[in-house]
């Protein structure tokens, strides 16, 4: 992919117009959906460049373009979505048609049966997760730059808030699916990605997650350690 070289340049980010980052996150996720078909099989190894770049990209957009990617907060949420499914790791033992069934969930560049993403992988992706609460000033044309000198600094906080939960809920789904396991070192990387996103969520729609999101209780005690887990870090850093 040469998407991320072609982004990763101040000229090139102030030139991006909305329905170019609608198009460029169109093909990010179409990157990240499942095999087209169950007579496809997966990468012999996996391709993690491919997840790597993903993210560089969405990173890049997200920092430089906070501007007109707002306008793509539905797109953006499922990206997000996909990236942290794919950091699954097979539970040993698993069956051929349980192991099957996972990797038919799963891109055809990613074979999590022999190499699945480690914590590389989920350093970028809390990247990108962290860069949703930081604030910036977007990089606009050269016409337009005298009206951003005057803008104050924002982040996607508020625009992805709506969505931010069924991001929260794509992390829980990962780490209560039973055909797979998630590595301590990968959750350790993907923490503070984590956070960014409970804090975008904020209590009341962590309720509704509870109550309306369709987990069963396993997956509701996991949300609530999850939840937790984030409270105590984030007090205990006050302190």
């Amino acid at each position: 992919m040469g998407l991320t070289r072609d982004l990763a340049s101040p000229p090139q980010a102030s030139h991006l117009q909305s329905q170019d980052v609608g198009i460029i996150l169109a093909i990010l996720c179409l990157a990240l959906a499942p095999r087209t078909s169950v007579a496809i099989a997966s990468a012999p190894s996996t391709l993690k460049p491919i997840f790597h770049q993903i993210t560089t990209a969405a990173t890049f957009l997200v920092r430089h373009r906070r501007d007109l990617v707002l306008h793509s907060a539905p797109h953006l949420a499922a990206l997000l979505s996909h990236l942290i499914g794919c950091l699954r790791t097979i539970r040993p033992n698993l069956g051929g048609r349980q192991q099957r069934l996972l990797a038919n969930s799963l891109p055809g560049w990613l074979n999590v049966a022999t190499e699945p993403l480690g914590a590389d992988e989920a350093k970028g992706l809390a990247r990108l997760l962290t860069s949703l609460t930081a604030k910036t000033i977007p990089r606009v044309p050269a016409h337009l730059q005298a009206v951003a000198t005057n803008q104050k600094a924002d982040s996607l906080a508020g625009p992805l808030a709506k969505h931010a939960p069924f991001v929260l809920l794509a992390y829980i789904h990962l780490l209560t699916d039973l055909s797979s396991v998630v590595g301590p070192l990968v959750r350790r990387e993907l923490e503070p990605g984590v956070g960014a996103v409970c804090e975008m969520v904020g209590e009341r729609d962590r309720d509704a997650v509870m109550v309306g999101g369709g987990l069963d209780a396993g997956g509701k005690g996991v949300l609530k350690m999850v939840w937790n887990d984030w409270e105590a870090k984030r007090y205990a850093g006050r302190g």
